[in-house]
């Protein structure tokens, strides 16, 4: 049955073959329909599209799409000062996450369900809880830009429900297994790996941040390291840390010396900008690229699956079971602050809890 309403107005009628409402208004000679699963709710759009329309948001000739919004938004995050690595993160999202079919609805028809729609197709597709989360939220950032630039009355995607994380807890290579790992790569790969490996178990350093690693910023003789970047995992792009605590400069032991000398003399192609670690083409090298090679370690050894964070992990619980200062630690690790150490690197070895009960147990008798 239609509902014919006001002149201008348009119409709205039920379609019970597909039990949703639909309402059609003709706007400069052009025709547009509506769709919702209330009268009411076709009603709203039917009005938010008046408003629209007439205040110059949106012409027959074409009105702005999801898409647009996310292309516009995006392209003004250099100017609000946001992070190079942050921008190119975003930009892959826009590009991989958020499906072509939601970015080609136009701004004004996007509705909650569309964005739970895209967050269970990534679900279904095997994305993680977190990826799952940054797609929303890019989706949420580019239409609350929207609200305040009045294009939409409302932001959908804040409307919908967030995505749950829950922080594994990891659990660390122990110190033998952290040294099976080592003696195995010094006898069995090349000069730049052990150089890799003696980085990460000796210093805990980011693996974007080793990625990111020049010469200029390596002193052989003096001893030391200066972290000064990282390398985007997307486009493969050198920023700086995030932080002022990212930026700093450690000690190396001999053994991390000795090994970065070695890669040095035998790198066979050297990188233009001075990297460190790269490919055969002396390009830096892909983050997969560790994250493979760690895996296939793992297997050589019969050893449990970490991922190569992990090692970072394992290397502050060790310095921590061995007496180091928390706050050293944590400035040794780039933390901003000793409490976000504290908070992630908490893992207690089994022996250490044995060892407190024993000293408990000679105190009560």
């Amino acid at each position: 049955m239609e509902t014919r309403r006001g002149k201008g107005e348009g119409s709205v009628s039920y379609l019970a073959a597909r039990k949703r409402w639909c309402g059609r208004i003709r706007i400069d000679g052009k025709t547009k329909a509506f769709y919702g699963m209330t009268k009411q709710q076709v009603l709203d759009d039917i009005a938010a599209y008046r408003k629209a329309f007439k205040a110059g948001q949106v012409t027959t000739a074409g009105e702005p799409t999801v898409g647009d919004q996310l292309e516009a938004w995006h392209s003004t995050l250099e100017m609000t000062g946001r992070k190079a690595t942050t921008i190119t993160n975003y930009r892959m999202v826009i590009n991989t996450l958020i499906p072509a079919k939601l970015k080609d609805i136009p701004l004004r028809s996007l509705k909650p369900e569309h964005v739970t729609s895209m967050v269970l197709g990534l679900r279904q597709t095997g994305k993680s809880a977190n990826t799952q989360r940054l797609a929303r939220t890019v989706l949420r950032r580019a239409l609350e830009v929207a609200v305040r630039e009045g294009k939409v009355d409302r932001n959908v995607a804040a409307q919908t429900d967030g995505v749950a994380l829950k922080r594994e807890k990891r659990v660390p290579l122990t110190t033998e297994q952290a040294k099976q790992v080592l003696a195995y790569v010094a006898e069995h790969e090349s000069p730049q790996w052990q150089a890799a490996y003696a980085l990460a178990l000796r210093t805990g350093i980011r693996l974007g941040e080793m990625l990111a690693l020049q010469w200029r910023s390596v002193d052989l003789e003096a001893g030391t390291i200066t972290i000064d970047g990282t390398l985007c995992r997307y486009g493969q792009t050198r920023t700086e840390p995030k932080t002022a605590s990212g930026r700093r400069t450690i000690a190396i032991s001999h053994a991390v010396v000795t090994a970065l000398a070695a890669h040095q003399a035998s790198q066979h192609k050297a990188s233009p900008e001075g990297y460190v670690f790269t490919s055969r083409f002396g390009t830096p090298l892909a983050a997969k690229t560790p994250a493979d090679h760690l895996r296939r370690v793992l297997v050589a050894l019969g050893l449990p699956h970490v991922v190569w964070h992990d090692l970072r992990h394992t290397v502050a619980t060790m310095m921590l079971a061995s007496g180091v200062p928390l706050q050293l630690v944590s400035k040794i690790l780039g933390h901003a602050s000793v409490q976000i150490t504290a908070d992630l690197y908490n893992y207690i070895p089994p022996e250490a809890t044995r060892e407190a009960a024993e000293a408990l147990e000679r105190v009560l008798s």
